[in-house]
């Protein structure tokens, strides 16, 4: 994968936050542009503070510790608040200090267990542990607690243990763009069930939902969509300039609705005076390569063949697409590539490889996706060839008879890192995650 390395405003703007892949470029693009919104301003605002508020509470976290542990003055350890942030910084445990009534713990650890255990160990006070966001989460709970009056030599359960199992219980929900909210379907069903399945022969409808799904949920999106195409049902009516008011009111509650219904003019535009052709590429900057199908330096044209230079495919020519002039989005390209290429191309007649001749490698196998809802249906896809393929890294074993009974018996949950894992009960809508589950569980 290549990409430009020319800086840009709005990937700067949008470094300190926790953007998607898919919406990246989307967002960057709606900061940069002309019709962005006053709150820009803020948003940039909030950028350039945020690395000092991480400092900020780097600082109190630090300070938290020291108070935690009493003052040794005969110590030849550093004892000064940057030690802490050193400490907090390499997850690392601060040196314990000498704890005070160490006779009267030891007096009351004899009593208690009547020489049963004779090595008697001063109590530990737990210290907060892990990532400095982890640290000054523990610390802000601990503000927020009233100070116990009772000695903390004689406390069961300290106020970090209990930040520690709140932190605990927040890693149990996964982090947004991670797991999959379509559940993940047996291998004998004909569709995984992805709304872009269903427009796979109409590349202009399955740009324009992929538009309706950026930073949106699929809930919101999908019936607002089915609205938009019922009322406007061509790329003329979407083109046309008299309906952008219209289509811009029905969308404006997704958010972004005069940056999306721009897209939407584009790709209308773009189907009706240059439609996606085979062997015509437009660049396309940061993404994957083609691959060159010998096959492919034959472009037909009628009843004549024109024979493309192996020696032509330059840098350029390999980082284009069919589609490059219609869209830069890692997530729209993906999704076209998946399910429209090889119609196109005239390797097949649908997205699941009908009429396709068995020599061809499908266009799916070549495509590696960061949006999660691919990924899942990518694995699906792979398992009904017979393998288990890593998102991750595009490698793949050998589908164990294991995991293929407990798909087609619907026992896989995703975990929180939108992987599979094999549950003991089936579930009929097994898109829940493993946290979700264990929070129901505690319930």
């Amino acid at each position: 994968m290549s990409g430009s390395t020319t800086p840009r405003f709005g990937y700067d703007v949008l470094s300190v936050f926790d953007v998607p892949s898919n919406a990246r470029d989307f967002l960057a693009d709606v900061i940069e542009s002309s019709r962005a919104p006053e709150e820009t301003e803020e948003l940039f605002q909030e950028s350039l503070l945020a690395r000092a508020a991480d400092w900020h509470y780097l600082i109190e976290c630090a300070k938290s510790m020291r108070r935690a542990r009493p003052e040794d003055r005969n110590s030849l350890q550093a004892q000064d608040v940057l030690a802490d942030v050193w400490y907090a910084l390499s997850g690392q445990d601060p040196p314990p200090g000498e704890e005070p009534w160490e006779l009267t713990d030891r007096l009351i650890a004899r009593t208690k267990q009547l020489d049963v255990d004779p090595k008697i160990r001063p109590p530990h006070i737990t210290e907060p542990r892990g990532s400095p966001q982890e640290v000054a989460l523990c610390d802000m709970t601990l503000i927020l607690k009233p100070q116990s009056s009772i000695s903390p030599y004689f406390v069961a359960t300290s106020a970090s243990d209990e930040a520690g199992q709140a932190i605990a219980l927040a890693r149990k929900r996964p982090l947004r763009g991670t797991v999959p909210s379509v559940p993940f379907a047996p291998l004998t069903s004909q569709e995984f069930g992805l709304i872009q399945e269903k427009f796979a022969h109409e590349p202009f409808w399955l740009l324009t939902v992929v538009t309706f799904l950026i930073r949106t949920k699929g809930t919101q999106a999908i019936p607002t969509f089915y609205k938009v195409k019922e009322r406007f049902p061509t790329p003329t009516h979407i083109a046309s300039e008299g309906n952008t008011e219209p289509l811009v009111e029905m969308i404006r509650h997704l958010g972004l609705a005069e940056h999306r219904v721009s897209l939407m003019k584009k790709y209308a535009r773009g189907f009706l005076d240059q439609p996606p052709v085979a062997g015509i590429y437009h660049r396309v900057k940061k993404y994957d390569h083609r691959d060159i199908d010998p096959l492919s330096l034959y472009q037909h044209k009628g009843s004549s063949a024109l024979l493309v230079d192996k020696d032509s495919y330059g840098q350029d020519l390999l980082e284009a697409w069919e589609i490059g002039h219609l869209t830069q989005g890692k997530y729209a390209l993906d999704s076209w590539r998946i399910f429209c290429r090889d119609e196109l191309l005239g390797r097949a007649t649908g997205w699941n490889g009908e009429d396709r001749d068995p020599k061809l490698q499908p266009e799916w196998m070549r495509v590696r996706p960061d949006d999660k809802e691919l990924r899942a249906y990518l694995r699906w896809m792979w398992m009904k060839e017979g393998w288990e393929w890593n998102p991750d890294t595009g490698e793949r074993t050998v589908l164990c008879e294991e995991l293929r009974n407990a798909v087609n018996e619907g026992r896989v949950v995703y975990d929180e890192k939108g992987g599979l894992k094999i549950h003991n009960l089936a579930y009929s809508a097994n898109a829940l995650t493993l946290g979700e589950e264990e929070l129901m569980a505690e319930s």
